[in-house]
């Protein structure tokens, strides 16, 4: 029997490690058409958990990941990689200088995400964002929303602090049924205050939090890419 053709996908994990799991365990149950092994799609991992933290490094508290992620860019590069997916959404702050550093396309988590959740936003232009402090301190969303005349609608002081004590609890796999109730939360009072849909931009929100767990839509980044990515690496005739 013929082999199928596709690219070979290269995913930068370690941001956090389960992110990069979730990302490939989702990326194997929704490649369309699979009937043995051989129709699945050759995915390189590097699961690099030594990359810095990228909050940290945007809040001045400690060093760039940039070093770290443009070695693991290149490892994949030579591994063989048609293209790199990073399941992280803070680190692509540094997306400019990853993409730089290789000859491979490096897929663009947030303007992904927000191209998902323009197609599903219920009634006007606003979009929520659940995300890390890092995230939104480095404006990542804000700037690719307005560029479509977006208008974001962002979780308050106090629900920030809830979100990133969640997504700290997430990371360290302990207490995840306190944060999903309070990212439920928070993502249904975003929804009140005029999200049309709701993105959850950090890849952890997203192993804790469904579509259906708000009034509106909830636009998981980690979906998004797996999307994009089957798109990338299948062809036409395959999807």
């Amino acid at each position: 029997m013929k082999v199928r053709r596709s690219k070979i996908v290269g995913v930068l994990g370690g941001l956090g490690p389960e992110a990069a799991l979730a990302f490939c365990q989702r990326l194997l149950e929704r490649t369309p058409g699979v009937r043995r092994d051989q129709d699945h799609l050759r995915v390189i991992l590097d699961n690099n958990a030594k990359i810095p933290d990228r909050t940290a490094a945007l809040a001045g508290r400690g060093p760039s990941p940039a070093p770290e992620a443009i070695r693991s860019a290149r490892l994949l590069q030579r591994a063989g990689a048609a293209f790199i997916a990073i399941p992280c959404n803070t680190v692509q702050r540094w997306h400019p200088e990853i993409s730089r550093a290789v000859r491979i396309p490096v897929l663009n988590l947030v303007e992904i995400t927000v191209n998902a959740a323009r197609k599903r936003a219920q009634g006007g232009c606003a979009i929520g964002l659940l995300a890390t402090d890092g995230t939104r301190r480095a404006g990542l969303y804000d700037a690719c929303l307005a560029r479509r005349k977006l208008a974001p609608v962002h979780a308050t002081e106090a629900e920030q602090r809830r979100v990133m004590a969640a997504i700290v609890s997430i990371k360290a796999g302990r207490g995840r049924a306190r944060a999903r109730t309070a990212l439920r939360q928070i993502a249904r009072a975003l929804g009140r205050r005029g999200a049309g849909a709701i993105v959850l931009g950090c890849t952890e929100v997203g192993l804790v939090l469904k579509d259906g767990d708000a009034p509106v839509p909830l636009v998981d980044s980690l979906d998004a890419l797996v999307e994009e990515t089957l798109r990338r690496a299948l062809p036409r005739s395959a999807r």
